[in-house]
């Protein structure tokens, strides 16, 4: 019982440490899962980057998607399945949500 009252603050200081870095963990481990959709007919990886891509450019998008995909060439087709990271994502589709220009959410 003396050791602890003899050093009290370290022991407080360990313990604010110990809250601060399981909050930092809990925190940093939100991240937004990938979105994984399926090509359709007609769709590029330039039409893919319209609607999905944000303020990137079309090119750093579209060579980022590949690099995700282990895709060597822009060529993809129908039917197949594409990984999109969240990272490369509009804030609003993140969610799960689409929306299309002049569409009211």
């Amino acid at each position: 019982m003396n050791f602890i009252k003899n050093n009290s603050f370290i022991l407080s200081i360990i313990a604010l440490s110990a809250i601060l870095t399981l909050i930092a963990g809990l925190v940093m481990g939100e991240e937004e899962p990938n979105k994984t959709i399926v090509i359709h007919q007609g769709d590029t990886l330039w039409t893919l980057a319209e609607q999905y891509k944000g303020d990137l450019p079309h090119e750093e998008w579209i060579a980022s998607v590949m690099d995700a995909n282990d895709l060597h060439h822009p060529v993809i087709t129908s039917g197949s399945k594409l990984v999109i990271p969240s990272s490369l994502m509009k804030t609003d589709q993140i969610a799960g949500e689409i929306y299309l220009a002049g569409e009211n959410h």
